[in-house]
């Protein structure tokens, strides 16, 4: 069975992500074209420190993270403000329905927040990721 939990950071706070970032970098050989894993793990990880966020996480009955998301506000000059997903990153042996439940998730705190914007990047292959704007009412 897996567990989801939605937490808020603050800036400088640790996060989840530094539990699953190195499966990121080693899936996504783009993270390391200028940098090794060690220091792609390390760039994620205060990436994601930097910025007041909500954090959700999707863990197994074992406690490891199995999936995780990082939400926070943007002020995106196409549509002005909104909530962004920072980061989205699943194992591929979890892929499909903790994925789907992650992303009702995402919209749920959107929305609950009162943004009428959502935007996500989507990764098309190596090195080629678009961006998404999606409404929220």
């Amino acid at each position: 069975m897996i567990q989801f939990a939605v937490s808020y950071l603050e800036e400088g706070e640790s996060g989840a992500i530094a539990e699953i970032a190195e499966e990121a970098a080693r899936e996504f050989p783009e993270f390391l074209w200028q940098s090794s894993i060690p220091e792609a793990v390390e760039r994620l990880v205060e990436d994601t420190r930097a910025l007041f966020r909500a954090e959700i996480t999707a863990r197994d009955a074992t406690g490891k993270l199995v999936g995780f998301v990082s939400l926070t506000e943007d002020d995106d000059s196409h549509v002005g403000e909104l909530m962004g997903v920072q980061w989205f990153y699943v194992l591929p042996e979890y892929r499909g329905a903790v994925g789907r439940k992650l992303v009702r998730e995402i919209h749920r705190i959107a929305k609950a927040t009162g943004y009428g914007v959502l935007a996500y990047t989507h990764r098309l292959g190596e090195g080629r990721y678009e961006i998404n704007y999606r409404r929220l009412n």
